[in-house]
């Protein structure tokens, strides 16, 4: 145990300099272990906690593969300490769910970490938030086309009959030659599609 006695930054005991370098050096061999206690008390309180898609259930209590949550949704309704894990585990492909990571209280150096369990095997998990639409459509000319029922969220991506369209970014650049579509956010949300055909 270390008393206040042991340690000494150049304060005067009335002891020759010889007997005050031999208790500073006493004192730096307690450093590495009190360092040692204190960067493991920041992660004393860390808890991992696993998602699995097939085999989890979300009123686990998520901290243990066998207890496993199921669902995105669960994760994301969560708040993680500074030093917590969230293993997805591998081979698991979500399609439509999505992550929301807000109001985490990780630190730069204690980060709230996500990652995949266990550490070897299957392929790593995906989370596809790819969603199938079908829209009503109305011309409005030059073979552009505004879906009637817009997403309520911004789309960043396109695909049509399993084909990637790239994105213009303004009613100028649906060209139908290098942009097929548009989704204007600034205006009211509204999707544009170029289609030579209906």
């Amino acid at each position: 145990m270390i008393s206040k006695n042991d340690i000494y930054f150049l304060v005067d005991t009335g002891k020759d300099e010889v007997e005050n370098i031999k208790l500073f050096m006493n004192a730096i061999h307690f450093i590495p272990i009190i360092s040692f206690f204190v960067f493991f008390g920041l992660f004393a309180n860390a808890t991992n906690y696993y998602v699995d898609a097939t085999g989890g259930n979300d009123n686990n209590s998520g901290t243990s593969p066998a207890s496993a949550w199921q669902t995105l949704e669960k994760v994301s309704q969560q708040s993680f300490l500074p030093g917590d894990s969230v293993l997805l585990k591998r081979g698991d492909i979500r399609a439509g769910e999505e992550l929301v990571i807000n109001g985490y209280s990780g630190t730069a150096s204690s980060p709230v970490v996500f990652a995949s369990y266990p550490e070897t095997g299957n392929d790593k998990p995906v989370i596809s938030t790819i969603v199938e639409h079908s829209h009503l459509w109305i011309n409005q000319g030059n073979n552009i086309w505004k879906a009637v029922d817009p997403p309520s969220y911004h789309p960043e991506r396109l695909w049509v009959n399993g084909v990637e369209i790239l994105r213009a970014n303004s009613m100028t650049e649906l060209d139908g030659i290098n942009f097929l579509w548009l989704y204007d956010a600034d205006e009211n949300g509204d999707l544009y599609l170029y289609s030579g055909t209906d």
